[in-house]
């Protein structure tokens, strides 16, 4: 059966796949949980949840003009320094949280870039080092 709908949570709910169609081309087709997790563009990324993207230039100096792509669940802040498992950035702004009823979502800042992540407690603090999990970085084209 194919099933139009433009609601990202009621796609997810009920199909075994979903196709995505941005200005009339087809952008990405398989498992909601593949589209979340797995993401083949930054459309079909930001389209399918909340994230951050981060230029790679500005995690590892280099020049590439790829980007970063994460979830805010793969953020810990003020945790792990095992640089084996998480990518730790040290100094992060905070910009804001807002309670959504069992955790916070906390808008950071990060070299000019937002970053999004879930915390059970508000941030007291106006900077702090975050530890985002490797396994959970995507690393996608700018555009």
């Amino acid at each position: 059966m194919l099933y139009v709908t433009h609601d990202r949570e009621e796609a997810f709910a009920i199909a075994d796949r979903v196709m995505l169609i941005k200005d009339g081309k087809l952008v990405a087709f398989d498992s909601p949980e593949n589209l979340y997790k797995k993401p083949n563009n930054l459309f079909t990324a930001f389209f399918t949840g909340e994230g951050s993207a981060i230029p790679v230039s500005q995690i590892i100096n280099n020049n590439a003009k790829n980007v970063v792509f994460f979830r805010p669940e793969a953020v810990v802040l003020n945790s792990s320094q095992d640089t084996d498992k998480y990518l730790i950035l040290k100094d992060v702004g905070v910009l804001d949280s807002e309670y959504t009823g069992d955790r916070f979502l906390v808008r950071l800042s990060y070299k000019g870039h937002e970053i999004k992540a879930y915390s059970q407690d508000r941030p007291t603090e106006k900077k702090v080092d975050i530890s985002i999990n490797k396994d959970s970085i995507i690393e996608l084209p700018k555009n």
